[in-house]
């Protein structure tokens, strides 16, 4: 079979880069395999040619762009023409991109450095791109002194970057980042920028009172807030930790969560669950449900009998046979794709995934409720931590599953900003 024409070209219309930086080219092929390629670049609204590359021998499925070979400002189009060993040749339709420069944001207070003496700072920045491009919007990041993000704003869209924080801490280090991005999509940093707070405060008067009694004796009082925990199945280990392999905890009394809150948490062998999952799954189409437990079910009210379905990839309708059709524009020829029942994406394009997502109330490590009604879980599974608000993914952070591994853990709510974050400590 001769090569095909070449699919999947990357960057693709409605995408902007910068050709002042290294840009990778990709596209895939099927039918034969590859032996050389070549790439041609123009001017979309002129055609004028603007860069080549030869016929080069190679198997790989893309070419990097090397900064500064073809200027910014210009609507692109590209196409990449494929040989095989048989000397047979395709070429690609062509593909249309945007270049423009990236975006400059630039920190114009505080200084690197600058020593603020209030808790209220106006951050203010300032947005620049070499073509004039316009901004689309932009954030404000304040980080603490391990650079943990402590506030994020919103997408912004007023012009004027300035951002008003009245909470800055008094002999404490920051760091302070405005990102922005262009109409184009494209995006810029300030970077990190160091700044430490110095300011005088008041002393803090101590509620605790003392009072005289008979012989000589001094009665103290002072307020304090307990918080009282409650659990099942689990056990002390050395008067310090508690083991939950086989049971939980939870504390709702005394306390409870509202505004901007840090919780921090120590855990050690966190253990994943093992699914037991038969990937050799068929898809069948019928009237009644089947008593196979590997096999995908659609159902028909005019078929009485079980009939196996292939699942086709393709651009066009297949003809003839069973077929389950999924329309891909960029898939010239028809591809069949297996079938895969599992929790792990597959690293294989070519498979029709259905996640399963499941046993996630076995494995959830904490659930806290605040005082906004707002449900916040942390679950573990697939060697990974995830942090949900109101059954809504909030973020992930990837474990290494060790019976010796511990992990520090914290979860954060910064206004309507809930994070996950932490490290492993082995």
């Amino acid at each position: 079979m001769s090569i095909q024409i070449p699919f999947n070209l990357t960057p693709k219309g409605g995408v902007a880069i910068d050709c002042n930086e290294d840009n990778i080219f990709r596209w895939s092929v099927s039918g034969a395999i590859q032996t050389h390629f070549s790439l041609e670049f123009r001017n979309n609204k002129t055609d004028e040619v603007l860069f080549v590359v030869e016929k080069t021998s190679g198997y790989s499925n893309f070419y990097t762009l090397l900064a500064e070979t073809i200027n910014n400002s210009i609507e692109i189009k590209w196409r990449v023409t494929v040989w095989d060993e048989n000397n047979n040749t395709a070429t690609s339709d062509w593909e249309i991109f945007q270049s423009s420069s990236r975006p400059i944001v630039t920190l114009i207070s505080p200084a690197s450095g600058e020593v603020i003496n209030s808790r209220s700072y106006l951050f203010q920045a300032e947005y620049d791109q070499e073509e004039g491009v316009s901004l689309l919007s932009w954030q404000f990041f304040l980080y603490n002194s391990s650079q943990v993000r402590i506030v994020q704003t919103p997408l912004q869209t007023a012009e004027s970057l300035q951002y008003l924080y009245d909470n800055l801490e008094s002999n404490e280090t920051y760091y302070v980042e405005f990102q922005v991005t262009s109409e184009k999509g494209l995006v810029g940093t300030s970077g990190l920028v160091e700044f430490s707070v110095v300011y005088p405060q008041p002393h803090a008067q101590s509620d605790l009172t003392a009072e005289n009694i008979d012989n000589a004796g001094i009665r103290l009082r002072w307020g304090v807030i307990q918080i009282i925990g409650d659990g099942e199945n689990h056990s002390f280990i050395e008067d310090e930790k508690v083991d939950v392999t086989e049971g939980k905890v939870w504390f709702d009394r005394g306390f409870n969560i509202d505004n901007n809150f840090t919780l921090k948490v120590w855990l050690e062998a966190v253990q994943d669950t093992t699914f037991i999952i038969n990937p050799m799954s068929s898809i069948i189409i019928s009237d009644t449900a089947p008593t196979n437990n590997d096999v995908i079910w659609l159902y028909d009210s005019s078929i009485s009998t079980p009939q196996e379905l292939t699942v086709v990839m393709s651009d066009t309708s297949p003809v003839g046979g069973n077929y389950l059709w999924l329309e891909n524009p960029e898939v010239a020829s028809s591809q069949t794709l297996g079938a895969l029942i599992d929790i792990h994406k597959p690293e294989n394009v070519n498979v029709l995934w259905f996640d399963l997502m499941v046993n996630m109330d076995e494995i959830r490590l904490i659930k806290l409720r605040n005082d906004k009604d707002e449900l916040i879980e942390l679950v573990v599974y697939n060697e990974e931590f995830y942090l949900f608000k109101n059954g809504k993914l909030i973020d992930s952070l990837d474990i290494y599953v060790d019976n010796s591994t511990k992990y520090y853990i914290y979860i954060q709510q910064i206004e309507d900003s809930l994070v996950l974050g932490g490290e492993v400590i082995t």
